[in-house]
């Protein structure tokens, strides 16, 4: 079987962590399959002396052909942005023939994210016949999200209807995005696939339990994440408990780390920055607890990981985490309530051995690891390919 992934987000020189999450479902597959992904990228740092410029990794069965582009003009004017699209479709296409002249045509196209690898996605389909699934990863089908699909112009919205359409399948990673893509697409057939987790990483430890509770929390910070939701939260618990501390682990801005000030929360808050992957492992498996604030998800990965350490969750139920999180293994809290949030947070604290850690990870690497997950995409490329031939 050869199979051919068209990735829209995926880490690189211009963003490491950009699309994480894709790399690591590639890693999973690769246990079974041999495996090419396709990223096509625009570099504006000028990382090259020449462009397109391409670079062709290989991790065992895996092969990642990343392109850097450079687009001269503003960054805003139209102009630019219709030469970036032209040069995107452009050098992603030929990188796909390059591929094509090499191992000859793909059984199965899969793209991950929509856009703008969706364009190529669908001229294959269009003009060569190759049947293709989408994996969406994009938490952009909630009103709640002040850049989603219902605020993208009219061309972006008929374009995703037009991919979504075409597809021969589409793979969702929770009931909820299910919901939501059925409700706005005309989608032929669909599968849950949930996201995979490096259960090499992500481990139980046993812990003594005589140290103070500690939080973790692991996020981009953005606005979706509500880091300052969660920091006036954390204020309000330190006024009627003071055995605790949180580890923050991602790109805090300047106004959320002052905000933490302002609040006296230095001698409890300790902001950890952007860590190596392998280090955000060892500190969530040294936690008590993950704590999620977030205005909407989709079904982020720290939740699997923190469950896959044996770590209880406490997150506000949005998109699909309460899918995954019950009274077993965490706690659910209205989006945006802080004084559910302070609730949560002093039950734990008084209860916390009421989690079977152990249990919490034994469940959770059955349904998350790279084996379990690269099975299942696996055995549904071979369902896919005996309906479309």
């Amino acid at each position: 079987m050869k199979i051919l992934w068209l990735a829209s987000w995926y880490p690189s020189k211009v963003d490491a962590f950009n699309g994480d999450f894709v790399q690591r479902q590639a890693m999973a597959l690769s246990l079974y399959q041999p495996l090419t992904v396709i990223y096509t990228v625009k570099d504006t740092q000028n990382m090259f002396e020449s462009y397109p410029h391409t670079e062709i990794t290989v991790r065992g069965n895996l092969t990642e052909i990343i392109i850097y582009y450079r687009v001269n003009g503003g960054p805003f004017s139209l102009m630019t942005k219709m030469n970036s699209t032209l040069l995107f479709r452009k050098y992603f296409r030929e990188a796909v023939f390059r591929w094509m002249r090499q191992k000859g045509r793909p059984d199965i196209v899969h793209l991950h994210v929509p856009y703008k690898a969706g364009l190529v996605a669908l001229w294959l389909k269009r003009n060569l016949k190759i049947p293709f699934i989408i994996t969406e990863h994009w938490a952009g089908y909630t009103k709640e999200n002040p850049d989603s699909y219902f605020t993208r112009s009219l061309a972006f919205r008929k374009l995703l209807q037009k991919i979504f359409h075409s597809a021969d399948a589409v793979v969702v990673l929770s009931e909820n995005m299910r919901r939501s893509l059925k409700h706005l697409f005309d989608i032929h057939r669909t599968v849950l696939v949930p996201n995979v987790v490096n259960t090499d990483l992500f481990v139980h430890e046993k812990s003594s339990r005589k140290r103070k509770v500690r939080f973790i929390h692991v996020s981009s910070m953005v606005y979706q994440k509500n880091v300052e939701g969660l920091i006036n939260t954390l204020a309000r618990l330190k006024e009627v408990e003071k055995d605790w501390e949180i580890r923050m682990i991602g790109p805090a801005s300047a106004a959320i780390v002052e905000q933490s000030q302002k609040l006296e929360l230095d001698k409890f808050v300790r902001w950890l920055g952007e860590i190596p992957y392998p280090e955000v492992g060892v500190e969530m498996a040294h936690s008590d607890a993950l704590l999620m604030f977030s205005r909407f998800e989709n079904l982020p990965c720290v939740v699997l990981e923190a469950l896959c350490c044996g770590v209880p969750v406490v997150s506000t139920d949005v998109g699909g985490i309460a899918e995954v999180i019950n009274s077993s293994n965490g706690l659910l809290v209205a989006n945006d309530s802080s004084d559910e949030m302070l609730d949560a947070l002093l039950f734990l604290m008084k209860n916390r051995d009421q989690f079977n850690r152990e249990e919490i990870a034994s469940d959770a690497k059955v349904r998350y690891s790279y084996s379990v997950i690269g099975k299942q995409i696996i055995d549904y490329y071979r369902e896919i390919l005996v309906d479309v031939n």
